[in-house]
């Protein structure tokens, strides 16, 4: 384990997770389970249980698959009566939809002069290599029945201001100053250590 800074740990949750039974309330986390493979996830979600409390919560944040089909729906309904107007709804439905599992560079790197691109490109690696890719996309029953199998009970879904953990707003994780969703188009699941 090694120590950034006294309030983070630096670890590679591929080798478990380095923390002793019941120590925690919460675990949380955010757009992260959809850049570890679908078949791995059941697992890294069994890894988590045993370090919550009894009684403690889980919060899994991801891209929501039914809500980014329902934008990309949406646009193509638009272009049928709209086409003029609907191109750049249909692009960015495409790029939610598709963009982070076909993307051959890091965002970043995307966004360099054409050197620094190179050189980013070479050292660094491909959006996979650093894994900025996503793996797998999950919707509310996917996602359920994962957290299920993995021993939660008392499933919901929540919102970006809304959760079952005690003075959840304080915490401002999936909410900007603006009180705007954090990432657009994501799920917020809950469930509870037996």
């Amino acid at each position: 384990m090694q120590q950034v800074d006294p309030n983070i740990i630096w670890w590679d949750l591929r080798r478990g997770i380095p923390f002793p039974d019941r120590t925690f309330d919460v675990v949380y986390h955010s757009h992260m389970l959809e850049h570890i493979p679908e078949q791995q996830a059941p697992a890294f979600l069994r890894e988590c249980r045993p370090v919550l409390k009894p009684r403690g919560i889980m919060r899994v944040v991801v891209p929501d698959l039914e809500r980014i089909v329902a934008h990309y729906d949406a646009a193509i309904r638009l272009a049928e009566v709209r086409a003029d107007q609907a191109m750049p709804h249909h692009r960015e439905a495409l790029e939610d939809l598709f963009g982070q599992m076909v993307r051959a560079e890091g965002v970043g790197t995307r966004q360099q002069r054409p050197l620094v691109r190179a050189l980013e490109r070479r050292v660094r690696g491909s959006a996979d290599r650093i894994g900025e890719t996503h793996r797998w996309m999950y919707d509310r029953f996917s996602l359920g029945v994962l957290l299920a199998d993995a021993g939660f009970q008392q499933l919901s879904v929540e919102g970006h201001c809304s959760s079952r953990i005690s003075q959840w707003e304080e915490y401002r994780l999936d909410i900007r100053d603006n009180g705007e969703e954090y990432k657009r188009n994501s799920l917020y699941m809950e469930g509870v250590r037996a």
